[in-house]
């Protein structure tokens, strides 16, 4: 984006100092836009990065337990063995 400046309105009339005021302020704005604008992309940025980490530090910890029960051989119990008395 090109820097402009405007000129300053000393003109008698009263109508381009108005146009250079509106000019000023159209020209801070836009100023105040693209600082704003660089500062969130960063602020993103910083985010997506901390989230990316966060996430594969999940992934490798995942990555790193034994295998789970699925993978082993199918149980064909009921369960119904846990709950019968104990004989001594």
């Amino acid at each position: 984006m090109d820097i402009w400046v405007p000129t300053e309105g000393s003109s008698t009339d009263p109508l381009q100092n108005e146009l250079y005021k509106l000019q000023m302020k159209l020209h801070m704005s836009m100023e105040n836009y693209v600082k704003k604008k660089k500062r969130m992309q960063e602020q993103f940025k910083q985010e997506r990065e901390e989230i990316l980490k966060r996430y594969e530090a999940k992934i490798q910890e995942l990555d790193a337990l034994p295998s789970s029960p699925r993978n082993k051989s199918k149980v064909t119990s009921s369960g119904d063995e846990l709950l019968q008395p104990k004989e001594n």
